[in-house]
């Protein structure tokens, strides 16, 4: 993985494992036709690490194979994996890094924005890969160049209109430390949006500017705004009504302590969605972490997002969701770990009635295990 230089490296690698089971009274979000359904998954993973003088890379291959049944006869079954990699290099002023990932991921187990459509593809490929590069001419200031790119595909036979496709984001940013405390950063950017399937694409500029301030040890916070103009092709029809410009917004503010962690955000993005067109997202997060000792915590969290197609022509996919959720968690001892959690969740189409409304509740055990991590050094 790592080039063989003169200097010493070191390498280490690390096993981990968990296995999960649990009760969903409705888990691919149906408005009818819901079906409870109880299920088991195990986890494998590896992961690589290598460190020299200059550089840090890694290399993580995770394996999940899960069941699921309803209430007559098995319902699903199915093996996932996740390779993710990357590496980083630093020099004095000048810093390079590596990161991403393949993934094969069954639409049935996993969260996805096409949740709730009855006939979907049996699972996706995605690789992600992102790209940076920063100069730090001073102890106050740095410029970053940023590319990113998610490919997604449906190797099996799709039975509903969905799309694959490939977004590209690339931007320059500016950091200047105004006092030991605050920083300004600056950012201009494009985005690439190609459906492969339905052959449009969506091309966005636009800029933004973000504040960070870190008010005490334990507080620190981010207000950001930006403005974006999106260009369609094939260009909208007479009464798509498209966004082609609009606002973006990210505002965050985080607390990390010894007993406790508070953090809330409030967004406004584009995503794409395998809708075939990009989605402007506005996402309202809230979470509190309690640790009442060194082995014992709890997590809070409620998560509100609401996705809106920038055309109106496949707003059919535009919907609301909200997800609360509760996790106790406990470790063992160095190596294992439990986790119990319970999450509620709502989604529904805009414009619907409350009787198309998707509801479920699922209660989820885990039990984990992580080797300590054993080095050598060559």
């Amino acid at each position: 993985m790592m080039s063989l230089t003169v200097s010493a490296q070191l390498f280490s690698y690390q096993y981990k494992s968990f296995v999960k089971l649990e009760h969903n009274s409705n888990k691919v979000m149906r408005n009818t036709d819901t079906e409870s359904t109880t299920g088991a998954s195990l986890s494998n993973s590896l992961e690589l690490y290598g460190t020299t003088a200059r550089s840090e890379s890694f290399l993580k291959a995770s394996m999940l194979a899960s069941e699921y049944s309803g209430e007559e006869e098995k319902i699903h079954s199915d093996e996932d994996y996740i390779f993710h990699y990357g590496t980083n290099y630093a020099w004095s002023r000048f810093t390079m890094s590596l990161d991403g990932d393949h993934r094969r991921e069954s639409t049935y187990i996993n969260e996805i924005e096409d949740a709730g459509i009855k006939e979907n593809s049996k699972f996706r490929i995605t690789n992600n890969v992102a790209l940076n590069a920063t100069y730090i001419p001073s102890p106050k200031s740095a410029i970053s160049i940023d590319v990113s790119v998610k490919d997604l595909a449906f190797p099996d036979a799709v039975l509903v209109s969905l799309s694959e496709y490939t977004f590209v984001n690339k931007s320059i940013s500016g950091v200047y430390r105004l006092t030991e405390k605050n920083k300004i950063i600056f950012t201009l950017f494009e985005t690439n949006f190609d459906t492969h399937t339905t052959e449009t694409t969506t091309d966005t500029t636009g800029y933004n500017v973000s504040l960070q301030r870190v008010f005490n040890p334990l507080w620190s916070g981010m207000l950001m705004y930006g403005q974006r103009d999106s260009d369609f092709n094939p260009s909208c029809q007479v009464g798509d009504r498209c966004k082609n410009k609009g606002e973006m917004y990210n505002i965050t503010l985080d607390r990390e302590g010894i007993k406790s962690d508070f953090n809330f955000s409030y967004t406004k993005s584009l995503t794409p969605n395998t809708s075939g067109n990009l989605n402007q997202t506005k996402e309202f997060s809230l979470g509190y972490t309690a640790r009442f000792s060194p082995k014992l915590s709890t997590q809070l969290r409620y998560q509100d997002y609401q996705n809106k197609s920038l055309t109106s022509s496949v707003s059919s996919r535009d919907r609301n969701n909200q997800t609360s959720t509760i996790k106790i968690n406990y470790i063992l001892d160095t190596n294992w770990y439990l986790s119990s959690s319970y999450v509620n969740r709502e989604q529904k189409f805009p414009g619907a009635n409350d009787s198309s409304k998707a509801k479920s509740n699922g209660v989820y055990f885990l039990l984990g295990y992580n080797s300590n991590k054993i080095g050598l050094q060559l």
